[in-house]
Order: structure tokens, then sequence, then C-alpha cells
């Protein structure tokens, strides 16, 4: 048998600590819920003008429950990353790294209530004055958007806060493109023939470096003769790279322990094939003969590449030399007590740093790496640990690119997305069709690409000569003042 049928709304009155009669609005959110206020007013019908508000929000299902606005930005941050599922790993991180680093900080310690336009508006401004650039100012209000919109959507938030509040403006997009000369002084300043092979086939291909660091044998195909065109002879062999992947280095939380986790997908969203010229084509092919690369090798490893990158320092002619009979003792410690040079106690305890104490120490440690004593498994940091052999960016950027550049003599901040710019604006300059330079760079959106047929046009002089005939023409004779110009 059913219970009494309880009122959606009610209005009570009660005294205040003065002893004034106050107002209360109490409405029913739900059929097996205690009342909940909707505000104290002085007067009796503002009191149920308020509940009579909140009963027919719930009726068009926009209630917002004053129980979850009183939540604090941080549990309600911590719980929207929990369920918050990105398409890239690089995209879950950037946004963990911003609530930890800016948000948290900021926002943590408010209820979702009280974060208004204004405190929005000031933090804003203040990573202004912290020197932050306007790209990444709106980064992260982005990020702090996304966060609130989901408090909307979820019911938490009647008003977004950051509606109406503007970033600042950022710089207009500049595409730096490579000259044919800067080009080939960079790869004449690379350290040896595999990172010249792939600055070469990135410049050639236009890939990004999560994909040109992701190629595989498998992904190097060669393309069936009957499909040449009518330019290119029988015997020439030629190959497209199926660019189908990517790789992210996004450190161990993100990667199961290690530091890079391979997307199955291009930034792009879209699988694509690029066909190489005749002489790439032949330049992989040799590169791939030569290092014996299998289908489920990387073409371009960290243990390819490190050689070159950081090649092992000279032998020590200390290590080549019989050990002396008497080498002395090192420095007294603290104590008064001294230590036979070239040994292990007078590296360790006497904190010796001489080359012979230097040799003891290192063949100590070969000696335990041959025995097999030194593979304990090592806790990952934070970074993570390179299980995967993928080439650091930022490694390869130190030891490679950047003395290329400087013995380059490229002038101003030149960075390895560049080779992309060069690649799309050279063959837009030649007049390759927006269509296929969308389809060989993975663009989703022909804006995007368009930029590069933007960067490539020439500059037009038409007005500046019609400006010059015009400023050549002599000087008219000059009129009597008070004369009228005759109309028409």
């Amino acid at each position: 048998m059913g219970g009494r049928r309880r009122k959606p709304g009610k209005v009570k009155t009660r005294r205040d600590y003065a002893g004034r009669i106050a107002y209360t609005a109490l409405y029913l959110p739900g059929p097996d819920e205690d009342y909940l206020s909707a505000g104290t007013y002085e007067t009796y019908e503002a009191a149920e003008a308020a509940w009579i508000e909140q009963a027919e929000a719930l009726r068009r299902g926009v209630h917002v429950d004053p129980r979850k606005s009183r939540t604090l930005f941080r549990d309600f941050g911590l719980l929207w990353m929990e369920l918050f599922v990105a398409d890239r790993a690089n995209t879950a991180r950037g946004y963990e790294d911003a609530l930890r680093v800016h948000l948290l900080p900021t926002f943590g310690h408010l209820r979702l209530a009280e974060i208004t336009p204004e405190k929005v508006a000031r933090w804003i401004a203040d990573l202004g004055r912290r020197g932050y650039q306007p790209s990444t100012i709106r980064t992260l209000k982005g990020q702090l958007s996304g966060i609130l919109t989901t408090a909307v959507t979820w019911r938490y938030l009647s008003v977004h806060p950051c509606v109406g509040i503007k970033a600042p403006r950022e710089k207009p997009p500049r595409i730096r493109a490579f000259e044919r000369g800067d080009v080939d002084r960079l790869l004449a300043g690379l350290p040896g023939p595999v990172s010249t092979m792939l600055v070469w086939l990135t410049v050639h291909t236009g890939l990004r470096w999560g994909e040109v660091s992701e190629l595989r044998g498998r992904d190097v195909v060669l393309i069936d003769p009957d499909q040449y065109g009518d330019d290119v002879p029988e015997d020439v062999e030629l190959v497209y790279l199926s660019v189908c992947r990517s790789v992210s280095d996004v450190g161990a939380k993100h990667a199961d322990g290690g530091r890079f986790v391979v997307e199955d997908t291009t930034k792009g969203g879209r699988d694509r094939r690029v066909g190489l010229d005749p002489l790439t084509s032949t330049r992989l092919l040799d590169f791939i003969d030569k290092h014996a690369i299998r289908p489920d090798d990387l073409l371009f490893a960290l243990s390819r590449l490190q050689p070159e990158l950081d090649p092992l320092p000279h032998a020590d002619p200390v290590a080549l030399e019989p050990v002396p009979v008497d080498l002395g003792r090192t420095a007294p410690d603290k104590l008064g007590r001294t230590y036979a040079h070239g040994t292990m106690s007078g590296y360790g305890p006497g904190r010796c740093r001489c080359p012979w104490c230097r040799r003891a120490i290192a063949e100590y440690r070969a000696k335990r790496r041959a025995e097999g004593l030194d593979l304990k498994e090592r806790r990952p940091n934070r970074k993570g640990r390179n299980v995967t052999d993928h080439c650091p960016r930022d490694y390869f950027r130190r030891k490679a690119w950047a003395p290329a550049i400087s013995a380059a003599g490229i002038v101003g901040r030149a960075t390895f997305h560049d080779l992309r710019h060069t690649h799309a604006t050279w063959l837009a300059r030649d007049g390759v069709s927006i269509e296929i330079l969308r389809e060989r760079l993975g663009h989703q959106s022909l804006i995007t690409t368009q930029r590069y047929i933007s960067a490539s046009s020439t500059v037009d002089t038409t007005a500046a000569l019609a400006m010059a005939r015009l400023m050549s023409k002599p000087a008219g004779r000059p009129r009597r003042p008070g004369v009228l110009r005759p109309v028409g």
C-alpha cells in the first residue's frame, strides 16, 4: 500500500539569530530523498518562487544539485582524469601534467560553485604576467574549460565559468621552410650515415618525428613495375612507405613502466601510402640491406643511431698500461685513515678519483656484468626505461640536429618539424595539387594544407609596379587658388 505523496516543495518559517522571521524554500529532488534548501528569504513570496523554480528545473531536466556544486575541484578533477578517455597517449599525458602543475594548485581547494568567471580571468592574467606564451595559456584555459564543461554536463554546475573569458591572442602561425642550400649543408653536417638517411627520408616524405622513428622493415613496400609511369624505367625499383603508426614519448605511467608507447594510428588518424622517388628508393633499400633490417626491426633504432650520435671516447691510456708496483696511498680522511691507490677501497671509502682508482672500479663492474651479477631489475624513473629501442627526440636533437644546424649556418630557431614544412612548401611551390598534398601529409582538413599553399605563393608585384609608373609621371600644372575643378 503506497504512502502519502509528498508535496514537491514548501516554505519553512523560522527565526534567525536576531529574532527576525525568515522563510526557507524547500524542494523535493526525488521521491525517495529528503527536502533540499533553495535558500532563505525575507518574504514568503520570494521563498515560494524559489522552490517553484527548482521544481520546474527538475521537470525540465536542467536541475543542478547544490550538494554536487559543493564538490572540491580537486576531487572532481581527479574523477574526470580517471574517466577521461584520450584518443592518444600524448593527449592523456598533457591533460595530467596540466592538472598537476597548473589547475590543482590554483583551483584545487575551491568548490566548483566557487569557481567564478572573475577567478578564471585573474588566473589567465596571472599566467601572462608570469611570462607564459599565449599558445600555452590558451591550451591551459582549454583544458580547464574541458573539465568544467563536463561539470556542467553532469549537472554539477549550472553556469560555465569559462564562457566569455578570452585568452591572449596567439601569434599568427608562420611556416619555416629551408632552402635547397640549407638542406645540403644540413645533411653534410650530420654525424653519420644513419642520421643522414633519417633526415634525407624526412625531407622527401614529410613524415612527423613520431612516424619516421616508428618505421619498420615491413613498412617499406615495393611497387609493382606495372604501376610505374611512362617516365620511370622498368629496371628501377620503387618503394612506398606504409604510414599507419606513430610512437609517443609519454613516460612510465602511460607506457606500462617503459617510456614509449606505439599508437595504432597516426596523428591525423589516417593510414597513407607515401611514394618515394627512384634515388630515395634505392638509398633506402641499400640501407636496409646494409644493416640487415628484418620486417619487425626499426629502421632508425636507438641502438643503430647511438654509435654515431654518442661514440665511445678514445681508450684511456691508463687502462692500457700495467699497474705500477707501488702507487702510494690516498690522502687521509677525517679519521686519519688512508687507502692504497688503484683499489676498490681507494675509490670507495677513500673517495679518490685518480685514473688508477677509476680503473679499479671499472674493472670490478665489468667483471660483475660478465658474471651476470648486475642484471637486477631496476625501478623505472619518471621517464621510464627505453625498452622499445626507439630514439628519443630530445636525444637526437642534442646529439645530431643542433650541431648540424650550427654547422650549416642556419640562423634562428630551426626544429626537426621544419623538414615537414620544407617538404610541403616545396611541393606546393612546384604546383602539386592541394588534394594530393593533403593525402601525402595525412591532414584531416584542407584548411591545414592550405597554409603551405599560401606560404609557397610568390609575391605579387603588380601593384608595386603600377605605383612606380604613377609616381614616375610628371606632376600636373598647379591650379589657381579658389578655382573649382570642372565636373565630368
